[in-house]
């Protein structure tokens, strides 16, 4: 088998020669599947030197149109004939046939259009056109201190806002003292990591009247309509996002100086840290210093999950000048020629998903990830700066960012 590419206006153009059979149906669906995953979703097969087509060559061509069909992409045939041409419509899939000649360019999708401004590998599309977000803060526990039970709280995530912290579900914080960990909570459905090392992410997902709930002693919360979706794809001369040029991007948009966001995206690298022993557990006058640290904590020992989906949640704000004994947030990498900027970030590690092209709903990537495959891990996003031997910032290749300016309660940051 023989795969020539060409591109026609919007579309990629794949010559197909040779014999579409069990000996090429993998090689077939693996090359056209990485061809969509690098952001081809306008595909045409070219067949005219296709010689033989079997059952498990249509597999193959059935599993790339349904990748494409998820993703609102487009797939068509052109210039079947003899016994290729009657294979396909003979099994039902002749509306894959198309007479269309091969340069006929195929207009964009139906949308908004993207902000002119925005720069080569962005799309902006403007959601909410006014409001903004409120934030909700839980500060109960600071490294390494005993959790002040006073001040933690029981939130309740409903689908109008998005949050992050550490909490554990129980009936009460005495119940769930042990079991505190990171979460991240997205249009109502929740991640939670708990504190052992060989613990698995669980989820509490919005369903009837349930609503997830979480004892609270650290989270950052937000409410209210997001204001505007940022699209990314990495390219040739940017082959991946780091989430510091991701927030710039959010605060050129926004103009805000303290923004809520979610990320949806596929995993360059990413760079954290997670709970191994509950905060509950912490007595008052207990000292927790290195080596004893790693006994609670455990950090990424290398850049983790490529490939994979990460959902980001997080708070940030323009100036990086106040510490995390201040504010919770810490500063974070700053792009040449950005202003300083701090951020507190979460993330929770779902088995990667295409995203659909164009505007997109938060609500429903949140219910495909959420109902889909468990999460991996849920983790606290760091930056390694370390000299020499840091492992730099998280990354993305592609994906999605929805965030809004925090115009309410933006004083506790």
């Amino acid at each position: 088998m023989d795969l020539q590419e060409k591109r026609y206006g919007t579309e990629l153009a794949i010559t197909v020669s040779g014999r579409l059979d069990a000996s090429w149906a993998e090689f077939f669906q693996e090359h056209l599947l990485r061809r969509v995953r690098a952001g081809e979703h306008r595909l045409i097969l070219d067949v005219a030197d296709l010689s033989f087509l079997s059952s498990m060559g249509i597999r193959a061509l059935m599993a790339v149109y349904k990748e494409l069909k998820a993703i609102g992409g487009t797939f068509r045939i052109i210039r079947a004939s003899g016994m290729v041409h009657d294979t396909l419509r003979k099994s039902g899939l002749g509306q894959w046939l198309s007479d269309a000649p091969l340069d006929a360019v195929t207009p964009a999708p139906d949308g908004p259009a993207a902000v002119a401004a925005t720069p080569p590998g962005l799309e902006h599309f403007p959601l909410a056109a006014e409001g903004g977000l409120s934030l909700e803060k839980v500060d109960a526990w600071r490294p390494w201190q005993a959790v002040n039970p006073q001040m933690s709280r029981e939130i309740r995530f409903t689908p109008d806002g998005f949050g992050l912290g550490i909490g554990g579900a129980g009936e009460t914080l005495e119940a769930a003292g042990d079991y505190l960990g990171e979460f991240v909570a997205f249009n109502g459905q929740v991640a939670a990591q708990p504190p052992d090392e060989r613990g698995r992410p669980d989820c509490l997902l919005s369903e009837g009247e349930f609503v997830p709930s979480l004892h609270c002693v650290q989270a950052l919360v937000c409410r209210g309509p997001l204001s505007h979706l940022l699209r990314f794809r990495a390219d040739d001369e940017r082959p991946c996002y780091p989430l510091s040029r991701l927030l710039a991007e959010m605060f050129r948009v926004s103009g805000a100086e303290a923004i809520g966001f979610l990320v949806v995206g596929e995993v360059e690298g990413l760079v954290g840290a997670s709970l191994i022993t509950s905060p509950g557990r912490l007595r008052p006058g207990m000292e927790i210093r290195y080596p004893q640290v790693r006994e609670w904590l455990s950090f990424s020992g290398e850049r983790a999950f490529a490939r994979e989906q990460a959902v980001i949640v997080g708070v940030a704000r323009r100036t990086g000048q106040a510490g995390p004994e201040a504010s919770g947030l810490v500063p974070v990498a700053v792009p040449a020629g950005e202003p300083p900027m701090a951020a507190h970030m979460h993330a929770a590690v779902f088995p990667f998903q295409m995203l659909p092209n164009g505007r997109i709903e938060a609500a429903r990537v949140a219910a495909r990830l959420f109902s889909g495959p468990p999460p991996r891990a849920v983790l606290h996003l760091v930056d390694d700066d370390r000299p020499g031997n840091g492992l730099g910032e998280s990354a993305l290749y592609q994906g999605a960012c929805w965030f809004g300016a925090i115009t309410e309660g933006g004083e506790l940051l």
